[in-house]
């Protein structure tokens, strides 16, 4: 799976970060401590993705299904609504109910509008790959999500995927990526209920 990283020479990265330092210092706006937040991982040469390009990037395969998906670390599965107009919405079973959930990411005209001989909606389901211990961040916390190629949206375990840690509402650093073995894909595929 390839990304596309928001990208600033280093030394341009540095001014900016500073600039914002110090505006974040005398002005509540919320947009200069995001803005100094992303710089500063920039200036350090941390890659940083726009999950609203990653995703529209990533497009749709034949069958009209999401090729990517973002569910927070802490669950097990994501569901992906994705209506004929383009509209996608990312969701996890709220307090593990297993019927009702909750949205995580909605996004307006985000995939490609979809024939009229399509489902008006299609409500797809797939596992969230497993972190292996060798990038697992010890305590998942809440900001941290992953994105990953989807193989199929069907209870089996996709290979590659990143994880992340939320930013601002849409911007993310990349802590991680990896490709899950066999194995692993098979212990998952097996827990996933």
């Amino acid at each position: 799976m390839k990304i596309e990283l928001l990208k600033e020479e280093k030394e341009a990265a540095e001014a900016k970060y500073r600039e914002y330092l110090s505006a974040s210092k005398t002005s509540k706006d919320a947009s200069y401590r995001d803005l100094k937040t992303v710089y500063n991982h920039v200036r350090k040469g941390k890659s940083v993705i726009d999950i609203t390009t990653a995703l529209s990037g990533g497009g749709v395969k034949d069958n009209w299904h999401p090729r990517l998906a973002i569910a927070p670390a802490i669950h097990k599965k994501i569901r992906c609504s994705y209506s004929r107009t383009g509209d996608v919405t990312f969701q996890t079973p709220w307090k593990n109910t297993g019927w009702r959930w909750k949205d995580h990411f909605k996004f307006k005209s985000l995939l490609p509008v979809r024939p009229n001989s399509t489902p008006w909606v299609m409500d797809l389901e797939a596992p969230v790959p497993v972190i292996p211990p060798i990038h697992h961040p010890g305590k998942i916390l809440l900001s941290h999500y992953i994105l990953w190629e989807v193989d199929s949206w069907t209870p089996a375990p996709s290979r590659d995927p990143y994880l992340l840690r939320r930013l601002t509402p849409t911007l993310f650093l990349i802590l991680a990526e990896w490709d899950l073995t066999d194995i692993e894909m098979a212990v998952m595929a097996g827990r996933v209920k």
